[in-house]
């Protein structure tokens, strides 16, 4: 898969509304917890039910969150573009993922782990203020 063009991660979370107003040293910081991952098209990224171990902050393409009811039915649920996270549900919460998330087109994520949520937490609580607010505005969307 050809990687498509993107913000550096430090750029691209400095236009993140979760990030915004931190200092250029904890943005850097939080940069370099970010693991690069590109992914085709089609791929699923994770599945509902599937632990959830990290959050993911699309760099570049759009993602489609489904859920499955007890029936067996998927409806899907939000599009997920660039400077959006996903993910941080089941890191919050610790519960297992509450839906599947798949890219709609090849996209560039950025991985951050729940060793580096937790963290952040510790050291930037604010920040998990802004991600909570963040994930409550795209539920009431």
């Amino acid at each position: 898969m050809k990687e498509p063009f993107s913000l550096p991660a430090e750029a691209l979370l400095k236009a993140v509304p979760a990030f915004a107003g931190l200092e250029s040293k904890d943005i850097d910081r939080i940069g370099a917890m970010l693991e690069r991952r590109a992914i085709a098209g089609g791929t699923v990224l994770f599945r509902q039910g599937q632990a959830g171990n990290s959050l993911y902050l699309v760099g570049h393409g759009r993602l489609q969150v489904t859920v499955t009811s007890p029936d067996g039915t998927e409806r899907i649920v939000a599009e997920v573009g660039r400077g959006e996270t996903v993910g941080e549900m089941a890191i919050l919460t610790g519960e297992p993922r509450s839906a599947t998330v798949r890219a709609m087109r090849d996209s560039l994520l950025y991985r951050l782990s729940r060793a580096a949520c937790e963290e952040l937490a510790e050291t930037q609580p604010k920040l998990v203020w802004k991600i909570a607010a963040e994930l409550v505005r795209r539920l009431a969307r």
